[in-house]
């Protein structure tokens, strides 16, 4: 992970104030995404234009369909209990449990994009899809099921486990500090949407090293000079 995106997002979540939107493009899928009954699964690429930064994004949204060169404005927050009524699901039933369930499923993805046992691919995809069965809404429940029934073999009993796993996990978790949360920015939605939500995403970001003590210093100064624009009406942008 990048220095500069560690350290502005320390900076944000640590001063109280409100996260602007940076410029995002849906890239499309990565090397490691599975074609999955007709669909990419997770990781996609996006970029942060604000930023620069090249990002590898987790769909958990089976409602709405994306595929690039979309881009779209939205904020990038920390996936915490604090945010969740910001999230576009996050006044849902449960909506915390949700969250880090499905922040578990894509850490299991990782791990496997690590371990490459033999059947990883058939692995990523059962994370991948028990990660769309938290969200899915009922009007795309039918086709969801119809898929995951169409695959044949174990793949529903798995698929069911893990889902139900998750959810047993994300129960016991007060927070996950190294995922955030990308949500389509309301007002850019309201103005370009017509109605339709945008997709939302999960990115996972590995804190750097713990900084000597010049550095903590520097970020010190940098949080009171946030802090100084914020007060000046120029808010800290989440990079």
């Amino acid at each position: 992970m990048q220095r500069r995106f560690f350290l502005l997002a320390v900076a944000t979540f640590l001063i109280a104030g409100t996260a602007f939107a940076d410029h995002m493009v849906f890239n499309g899928e990565s090397s490691q995404s599975n074609v999955w009954q007709g669909y990419w699964t997770s990781p996609y690429l996006a970029t942060d234009q604000t930023s620069g930064e090249s990002l590898t994004i987790y769909c958990l949204d089976f409602n709405h369909q994306v595929a690039p060169p979309y881009n779209w404005d939205a904020t990038i927050r920390p996936l915490d209990p604090s945010n969740l009524a910001l999230f576009q699901y996050g006044l849902t039933a449960d909506a915390w449990q949700h969250y880090a369930a499905a922040a578990s499923l894509f850490q299991d993805i990782q791990t496997l994009q690590i371990t490459k046992p033999a059947d990883a691919n058939l692995l990523e995809t059962e994370y991948q899809v028990a990660a769309w069965m938290l969200f899915v809404d009922p009007s795309h429940e039918a086709e969801l099921e119809s898929k995951i029934t169409a695959t044949g073999g174990t793949f529903a009993t798995e698929v069911t486990d893990l889902y139900n796993l998750a959810l047993a996990e994300g129960s016991s978790v007060l927070t996950e500090p190294n995922w955030f949360v990308v949500t389509a920015d309301p007002a850019w939605a309201a103005e370009n949407q017509n109605g339709v939500p945008v997709q939302e995403f999960l990115i996972h970001q590995d804190p750097p090293p713990v900084p000597e003590p010049a550095a903590i210093l520097l970020l010190g100064t940098v949080a009171a000079l946030l802090g100084l624009r914020m007060r000046s009406g120029r808010p800290a942008q989440f990079r």
